[in-house]
């Protein structure tokens, strides 16, 4: 059963973990509106520091890509090596700590 604090998490975290992509979504793929993302529905995906449960990838009235996650990495272990995101991200963080780099800093 998901509880009040893990749905809050879930709403706040849509818009936070997204990432816009530049290219134009296909005209077929339909505009996403108002979303519930069940927990116990999120299929776990194994990877090689954790897992991850996809949310969606499709545009929205205002992007044209959204892209939203929920990663769940093993203690001690880094998601992947430093990069660049053209668009915006938004860290969400339960529980433990996280250490980003923002223009390098």
């Amino acid at each position: 059963m998901i509880s009040k604090r893990d749905a809050l998490l879930g709403i706040l975290a849509a818009p936070s973990a997204l990432s816009a992509f530049a290219a134009a979504a296909p005209e077929e793929q339909a505009i996403l509106g108002p979303s519930v993302f069940l927990w116990e529905e999120m299929k776990a995906v194994k990877t090689k520091v954790g897992e991850v449960r996809s949310l969606c990838k499709s545009p929205t009235a205002t992007l044209d890509q959204l892209e939203m996650h929920v990663s769940t990495l093993n203690p001690g272990l880094e998601s992947h090596p430093p990069h660049r995101h053209m668009n915006e991200v938004l860290i969400i963080l339960r529980d433990g700590e996280c250490e980003t780099l923002s223009n390098g800093k």
